[in-house]
């Protein structure tokens, strides 16, 4: 389909979700495995996937980041509650009341903690973000386009 139209896939259209990937992706390539890496997020009850595929999309971005392959160094923390490695980036989920979706990226040093975190307040702002993404993608010559390609294109900058 990308050779006829633009074509864009992404596991959330929040843009502060995609601003929040790319400042982890630059404190995981500064700190490097001086510190360890941890993704938490929060979702309302009936939430279906854990962890959410913006956690992981959180947690792919610290890795790659690194220059680790994210299936290498992923770890799922509701059935491994112990770390293994220092590359290591676990991630850990929660369900319940009405929560829209909180994501929580840490960074754990020997003497200090670094935290980001994203916390929807309302659901608008996924409709809002795919009516602005579809918006712009109506622009686009055909191809592959990501999150961060419209994200880039918002600030007028790349995002690498």
């Amino acid at each position: 389909l990308a050779e006829q139209r633009a074509v864009l896939h992404a596991a959330n259209f929040s843009l502060g979700v995609h601003v929040l990937g790319h400042a982890v992706a630059q404190a995981a390539r500064l700190l490097g495995d001086t510190y360890q890496i941890e993704v938490v997020e929060a979702h309302h009850q009936h939430k279906r996937d854990l962890p959410s595929g913006t956690a992981l999309y959180l947690a792919q971005a610290a890795a790659v980041a690194r220059g680790d392959n994210f299936q290498d160094v992923y770890a799922d923390r509701s059935l491994q509650s112990s770390r293994e490695t220092n590359r290591e980036i676990g991630v850990a989920g929660m369900r319940g009341g009405q929560v829209i979706g909180d994501h929580s990226v840490h960074f754990l040093g020997a003497l200090e903690r670094l935290e980001f975190t994203h916390s929807a307040t309302d659901r608008d702002v996924f409709a809002q973000g795919a009516v602005e993404v579809a918006h712009w993608l109506s622009n686009q010559p055909s191809g592959s386009y990501s999150m961060q390609d419209f994200v880039a294109a918002q600030f007028n900058t790349p995002l690498s």
